[in-house]
């Protein structure tokens, strides 16, 4: 098979859903694609980062990430890093893989074939190369094993089924596999090496919210703040309840500042999208996944996400149109 740009998101099955960073400036644009190619494998059973060679920790850090395991992918990060997001944070911004494909990911993790790093840089920093071969979850044979909303009565039946049709594809010679390359920045702390994550230079994204004309509801984010770099997807959880005795359908506005900012906003998820029915003394907490977009400029550096509930008799449809 050829090989294909990994900038490119559709380079994973997943792009949609989730994708992480490995570089600490918005020019690390190649080590991001990288990470999105390979979302689906699993972190082996390594300490985190000491004693390891700067490879060894790229090789899992990048396993971690794919695999969605975000908890062990956090002990990999620079303190630097960890100083500006916390493991909570993080944690809930980015979310793992449910049901069968967690096992299937964590199959496919013995499937990927790294060729010899290549690693460049000084005593207190190191850029390493991976290159290699890693399962093609564009490519229809796994992208159905890997499937999270279809429904499963019997989980264990299912996984099962899931992880023997690997096998055959093993057996067959019809596992999709497809090469790809990344660079990683990591940086000596104390005996051991860290990813330097570039948390420093990424997008300050802001989240607010309120509610307009009397709505009686409580609304405002769980997480007011995100750094975002781009290219990469991540997840905020807003919380809202009605406080009425009876029931209250509304819709929120969504709205991007600065206004220029607007274009480099890639809204996937959003409970704006459609209007909002609670019964009385009802809370959900309701989720906004965003990217902020390749092209953002460099001196995009902060921009504010927010939003404005009204009774659904208030709410003007041209805003929905607003550009």
């Amino acid at each position: 098979m050829g090989k294909r740009s990994l900038l490119d998101p559709s380079a994973s099955g997943y792009s949609e859903m989730r994708d992480n960073h490995s570089t600490p400036s918005r020019k690390g644009a190649k080590a991001i694609g990288f990470l999105l190619a390979l979302w689906m494998v699993l972190v082996p059973s390594l300490s985190s980062g000491k004693d390891l060679s700067p490879e060894e920790v790229a090789r899992a850090y990048a396993r971690a990430l794919f695999a969605r395991d975000f908890a062990d992918a956090y002990r990999f990060i620079s303190e630097r890093d960890r100083a500006l997001k916390s493991q909570e944070e993080y944690l809930q911004e980015n979310l793992p893989f449910i049901g069968p494909a967690q096992a299937v990911a964590k199959k496919l993790s013995q499937y990927i074939e790294f060729d010899q790093a290549e690693t460049e840089g000084q005593k207190s920093s190191r850029t390493v190369t991976l290159k290699g071969r890693i399962p093609n979850t564009l490519d229809p044979a796994l992208l159905d094993l890997m499937d999270e909303e279809r429904e499963v009565k019997n989980v264990a039946a299912e996984t099962k089924a899931r992880l023997d049709r690997i096998e055959v594809l093993r057996e067959t010679g019809e596992f999709p596999t497809r090469e790809a390359e990344g660079e990683f920045q990591l940086v000596k702390e104390g005996s051991g090496w860290k990813i330097s994550a570039g948390w420093e230079e990424a997008v300050l994204v802001r989240f607010g919210g309120e509610v307009k004309m009397d709505l009686p509801w409580d609304f405002f984010p769980l997480q007011t703040t995100v750094r975002a770099q781009p290219g990469e997807t991540l997840q905020v959880l807003y919380k809202v309840k009605n406080r009425s005795n009876g029931n209250i359908t509304a819709k929120a506005r969504h709205i991007i500042e600065p206004e220029s900012a607007r274009q480099y906003v890639n809204t996937i998820q959003c409970f704006c999208f459609i209007q909002t029915t609670l019964d009385a003394g009802e809370e959900e907490e309701l989720p906004y996944v965003f990217q902020i977009d390749w092209d953002a400029p460099e001196d995009l550096k902060e921009l504010t996400v927010r939003y404005e509930w009204y009774p659904i008799e208030h709410f003007q449809e041209v805003w929905e149109r607003a550009p």
